[in-house]
């Protein structure tokens, strides 16, 4: 699992265009993907607060890749 997440944040719109979601090729800025899926109902706000509360906790651990 970290080998996909580490591929997610090396390109996050190549990753989601792979994934399952369905994402407009014009929507490019990471913010503006988070919030497409928000909007469009491919995730909900409690699995992307999961996400993120697990990214952060990654995050201050210092177990994340450096870029």
């Amino acid at each position: 699992m970290f080998e996909r997440f580490q591929a997610f944040l090396q390109n996050p719109v190549m990753f989601m265009m792979k994934s399952r979601f369905n994402i407009p090729q014009n929507i490019t800025n990471p913010n503006d993907i988070i919030n497409h899926l928000l909007q469009s109902g491919q995730i909900t706000q409690d699995q992307y607060n999961t996400v993120y509360s697990k990214y952060r906790d990654l995050q201050q651990n210092g177990q994340l890749p450096k870029q």
